[in-house]
C-alpha cells in the first residue's frame, strides 16, 4: 500500500534526519521523496510504502491524521 503526504517540518529541523528517524521507528515502511518542493506550500512530497497497519499508525501518530484522512490518503492498490 502507498501513502503520499506533504512532509511538513519546522524550520529548525532537518527533513532528511526526520525521514531517517521515521524509517528507524517503522522499518517495515519505505520512504521516498517524490517532489522536493511540492504544491502544498512547498513542503517535500513523500511516498511511504508498507502494510496497511504500519501506514495507518505512521499517519495517525506522526501526521496527526484522523481515520477519514487516513482512508483518503492510503492507496489500497498493491505496490509493485
Amino acid at each position: 500500500m502507498i501513502a503520499i503526504v506533504d512532509f511538513a517540518y519546522e524550520q529548525n529541523e532537518d527533513p532528511i534526519a526526520l525521514l531517517v528517524d521515521l524509517q528507524e521507528k517503522y522499518p517495515q515502511i519505505k520512504a521516498q521523496v517524490i517532489d522536493v518542493c511540492g504544491p502544498g506550500g512547498g513542503w517535500p512530497v513523500v511516498q511511504f510504502t508498507g502494510d496497511s497497519q504500519s501506514l495507518r499508525e505512521l499517519l495517525m501518530r506522526h501526521f496527526y491524521m484522523d481515520p477519514y484522512e487516513i482512508k483518503e490518503t492510503i492507496n489500497t492498490k498493491e505496490t509493485p
